[in-house]
């Protein structure tokens, strides 16, 4: 963002005594460099040549190509981040700072583009966007007064990367792609501590630190904390329970690990966590569910619709029902047997419109979205 009309041209010709270069940008520009950065001025479609020359054993040899290049639109980006019911600083300086990244997403892939830090009133803005989609993420500042009372969240109210809400940027500058923090209810004190570090095991290149690792404690975060410089992480003054880890990076999968944090255990260390860029652990570890026979009904619907499917083991489900603009409307948290199930959900006080439902894993893994409309 910011960096309107910039291009990197790169010459991959392959052959022997390569030494002459030469770049028209098809703007009056030209370059004699192997690979170059150029800047067009104004947005355009143009053509660009590139052509490169040597002397071999016959004798000088040359070759050419064209290309079309044409400029992408930009867009302005902007939105307000919320701390519970109210964005940050509004109406009352509460003196917190939300740290906003913006990421671009193409398929299921994420790449931060951007970040700054915001604290006016709670709106954030990204100015001079390219065209695409993309998804927002807030977070407080360790320096906030309301530091780790909410969870870091992305556009839809959501804590996981895989269940964002996308911001479409390709016919308008948009400029209410609010990101809602939730309620973190503080834990108990005991005299609990987990310590772990994050283990990248696939051949890609994912950097560990400052990154964020939940806590859930009976199918919610309870509790969540950064890596520090080389991945590592602590949890410290945790009451005795059961517990659950798992790392939350834009675009990359996390395992999640179960943790017996009771009877006269008071100190897990030495844990690792694993993270990946492809969906790559093993199928005993895959949280996903097998669906079959699944349908919602009726649809449309007025006050009450049901949930029928058929799954392959006992799972525990979270489901959520999200209403065209990300807002969750139901959250519920439920255990099924194995083979048919029902579930019914009441969608009285829900204004008519189109909604998704979202069934998940307790770790938040999407497993099944059905659509249906309300009456």
């Amino acid at each position: 963002p910011g960096n309107i009309n910039h291009y990197w041209f790169n010459d991959t010709s392959t052959g022997n005594n390569i030494s002459n270069w030469y770049w028209d940008f098809g703007d009056g520009f030209i370059s004699y460099l192997p690979s170059v950065e150029h800047t067009f001025s104004e947005g355009s479609t143009y053509t660009v040549c590139h052509a490169v020359g040597g002397n071999g054993p016959g004798g000088y040899c040359a070759d050419t190509m064209y290309s079309t290049i044409i400029t992408p639109t930009y867009y302005n980006l902007g939105g307000q981040v919320f701390a519970g019911n109210f964005p940050i600083n509004n109406p009352n300086n509460t003196g917190d700072t939300a740290v906003v990244r913006l990421y671009r997403k193409t398929g299921i892939h994420f790449a931060e583009v951007a970040s700054g830090q915001y604290f006016e009133y709670g709106y954030y803005f990204f100015l001079d966007v390219m065209e695409g989609n993309y998804v927002v993420h807030a977070e407080l500042t360790p320096g906030s007064s309301a530091y780790q009372d909410y969870l870091p969240g992305y556009t839809g109210e959501t804590r996981h990367w895989q269940q964002s809400q996308p911001v479409n940027l390709n016919t308008n500058d948009v400029f209410d792609a609010n990101v809602i923090m939730p309620d973190l209810t503080p834990l108990e004190t005991g005299p609990g501590t987990i310590e772990g570090s994050l283990l990248c095991i696939d051949n890609s290149y994912i950097d560990l630190r400052n990154r964020i690792i939940f806590l859930s404690q009976g199918g919610g975060i309870a509790a969540y904390t950064h890596t520090n410089e080389i991945g590592e992480f602590v949890f410290t003054n945790l009451p005795h329970s059961n517990y659950t880890l798992m790392a939350e990076i834009a675009g990359k999968y996390s395992r999640s690990l179960d943790i017996d944090l009771t009877g006269t255990i008071t100190i897990l260390s030495g844990l690792q966590l694993e993270v990946s860029s492809s969906y790559v652990f093993s199928k005993e570890d895959n949280p996903y569910t097998s669906f079959s026979d699944t349908r919602l009904f009726p649809n449309p619907a007025t006050d009450i619709i049901m949930l029928e499917f058929t799954v392959n083991e006992p799972v525990n489900l979270i489901s959520e029902v999200y209403s065209s603009t990300g807002i969750t409307c139901i959250s519920n948290h439920n255990s099924f047997d194995a083979g048919q199930n029902k579930a019914n959900f009441n969608i009285g006080s829900l204004s008519p419109g189109i909604y998704l439902l979202a069934l998940k894993s307790k770790e938040g893994q999407v497993l099944k979205t059905l659509k249906f409309a309300k009456r």
